[in-house]
């Protein structure tokens, strides 16, 4: 990803709005989060944050100019046949090729493999569904660089699919996201642009999965 050619640095004359944005506190050590309920006497979320009031940028005027090997997000029009995005079988046989289809399209892929999926939404998630999440509400990316590899390795193996040849390759994991049924009005997706000199960030160790999700530390030129 080329930060420093990218067409957000230094950010263009784009309409913003401020906001909050959760960073994982400078200092701490090793956190940990449960993806589910913790053990006994254990907190279910270790680590310290803080908010910083920063504008996030609306991006739409720049949709044509934007690229996953630049900016590393794309905004794009994806038309669906789906007819219940909160079928779990149909979201599996009809929108996961779909899926496919637009990632193929848009990196050029030889190969493209849909492996997860997941609903958010801030209120039926708090309502007690437990087949929905609540939007994550702090600055973070979802994989390391040691642990991308871990996880394409992971899911090449439990289709059957030797790894070690084809992750010498150039290969990218990469979130498609849409709102359902209706423009999304809270919590809005906010890629995050690090600064062109780079930010420093933390992991946070998830529990059960061993994955460790980075969260930056603040950073005054960092973006939204």
């Amino acid at each position: 990803m080329s930060i420093a050619s990218s067409t957000l640095c230094p950010p263009p004359a784009l309409s913003a709005v401020t906001a909050d944005l959760t960073y994982l506190s400078p200092g701490v050590k090793n956190p940990v989060f449960y993806l589910i309920e913790p053990p006994p006497g254990v907190c279910q979320d270790d680590a310290c944050y803080e908010n910083h009031r920063l504008p996030v940028y609306n991006a739409r005027p720049l949709q044509e100019k934007l690229s996953l090997d630049k900016e590393g997000f794309q905004l794009v029009q994806q038309p669906s046949a789906m007819a219940d995005f909160y079928d779990e079988e149909e979201v599996q046989r009809r929108y996961y090729p779909e899926a496919e289809q637009v990632i193929r399209a848009l990196t050029g892929a030889q190969t493209v493999i849909v492996f997860d999926h997941n609903w958010r939404h801030s209120f039926w998630a708090k309502s007690g569904r437990m087949d929905l999440q609540p939007p994550v509400e702090r600055i973070h990316n979802d994989f390391t660089a040691s642990s991308g590899y871990g996880r394409a390795r992971l899911e090449l193996e439990r289709l059957g699919i030797s790894a070690t040849a084809l992750l010498r390759q150039r290969f990218a994991i990469v979130n498609l996201w849409r709102p359902i049924g209706e423009p999304v009005v809270r919590s809005p997706r906010a890629p995050y642009l690090p600064p062109c000199t780079g930010a420093p960030s933390g992991p946070i160790r998830r529990r059960p999965t061993p994955s460790p999700t980075p969260s930056p530390v603040p950073n005054p030129t960092s973006r939204s």
